[in-house]
């Protein structure tokens, strides 16, 4: 009876039917039984489950290196001095599938953050993804991600105050980064910087456990980078690493730049005198000549106007340049697809596109206006001649159209 009472056991827990000759109390003690050991397997399961030894971090990171998808697109860097636009057209490209956007500043390992990395593919993965890792990443994950910071310029309050912003789920696990980094990195070995940072951006968006977008329909990776590309260096090392890569560089009008520059917090910018806010502008200026003036149609200069001004008549113009299709999400500011507020010196409580920054200009005192006219309307109106042709049409939505 025993072998019996175990076969019909055997039978239930395979979902097979016990033959007809066996007795109905035989069948009952063995479907109690098959209950009972269910039972006991639950709730053992559950326990391990609550005490991490199941569908713990070891299990995550088996799921995503078992299906992890390689991301070998080349890169469009944005990069040009702070409060010209850069963050909102990385938030622009976020919502559009043919782009991964990468969701903060681009920054590099620890030493030399705003520099483009020297990488070694015979230093091995950790010295490589050492020399990458941006432990912002982390505190993202801690706090979420928010852009602007929590601190604002109030011209009626004569200064700094706090404002609640809306913190953005992100969730990225470094050791799952890590992993993965190092899973690829030896199933295919680097040959040059190109595949350290293939594998690289491959581990932050397969990392990325929360990330709403397609890795395989990814045609590019967006990046803004602030000042990056004003140095000849940076710049050259980045045409070396993605000679099919795109520089995106936005220019604005320094008599609207300035008043957002002065009031920005957290930045390079901080505290700054006019003169050395000046010589910031002006760099990042130059460098878009010099840019333009080197690598030809892979430079893409844009105008902070026109994006603001003209947003859609800009994206479709952009689209046009990096050959991917418009979709109106470009008109859209997002992170990880959600909707986001403007990212302003000042106090907006807008989200999309809005156009309050191009009217910054009177702000200005005379003295200032002077200055700035004195020593950057030349070099402005010299850059702009190189902007991105952006054309009328009908049709216009709205929301470019934001006052």
């Amino acid at each position: 009876m025993y072998r019996s009472l175990v076969k019909l056991i055997e039978f239930a827990t395979q979902g097979q039917r016990a033959p007809d000759w066996v007795p109905q109390s035989l069948r009952r003690l063995a479907s109690a039984s098959v209950q009972a050991l269910q039972r006991r397997y639950h709730e053992r399961s559950l326990q391990d489950a609550i005490r991490g030894r199941r569908g713990n971090l070891d299990q995550v990171v088996t799921f995503i290196e078992r299906r992890a998808l390689p991301l070998r697109a080349p890169l469009v860097l944005i990069s040009q001095v702070q409060r010209s636009g850069g963050s909102l057209l990385s938030q622009l490209f976020d919502g559009h599938p043919a782009f991964a956007a990468y969701p903060q500043e681009l920054r590099f390992g620890f030493a030399e953050p705003d520099r483009w990395p020297r990488l070694d593919p015979g230093a091995g993965a950790d010295a490589n993804f050492r020399a990458l890792y941006d432990l912002k990443m982390r505190r993202l994950m801690q706090h979420g991600y928010n852009k602007g910071g929590e601190k604002i310029f109030s011209a009626d309050e004569g200064g700094l105050v706090e404002r609640q912003t809306e913190r953005y789920r992100f969730i990225l696990l470094p050791r799952i980064q890590y992993l993965v980094f190092k899973q690829f990195y030896a199933a295919a070995p680097p040959q040059a910087a190109r595949d350290i940072l293939d594998w690289y951006f491959t581990a932050f968006f397969n990392a990325w456990l929360d990330y709403q977008g397609r890795l395989d329909r990814k045609k590019w990776i967006s990046a803004f980078a602030p000042r990056l590309a004003n140095d000849e260096a940076d710049a050259a090392a980045f045409f070396a690493t993605y000679p099919d890569g795109r520089l995106i560089q936005i220019i604005r009008d320094p008599r609207s730049w300035y008043p957002s520059a002065k009031n920005h917090r957290k930045s390079v910018l901080d505290g700054k005198e006019a003169d050395a806010l000046i010589a910031l502008w002006a760099e990042s200026a130059e460098s878009m000549k010099r840019n333009k003036s080197r690598y030809g149609e892979r430079v893409i200069i844009l105008g902070f106007e026109d994006l603001v001004g003209r947003t859609e008549e800009t994206m479709r113009a952009l689209a046009r340049a990096l050959a991917v299709d418009y979709d109106p999400i470009l008109l859209e500011p997002t992170f990880n697809g959600q909707r986001i507020r403007a990212n302003s010196s000042f106090a907006e409580d807008e989200s999309g596109v809005i156009a309050a920054p191009l009217a910054r200009a009177n702000l200005l005192s005379e003295d200032e206006r002077v200055l700035l006219d004195r020593n950057c309307l030349a070099l402005y109106e010299d850059v702009s001649a190189h902007k991105l042709a952006v054309a009328d049409f009908a049709g216009v939505t709205s929301l470019s159209r934001r006052a």
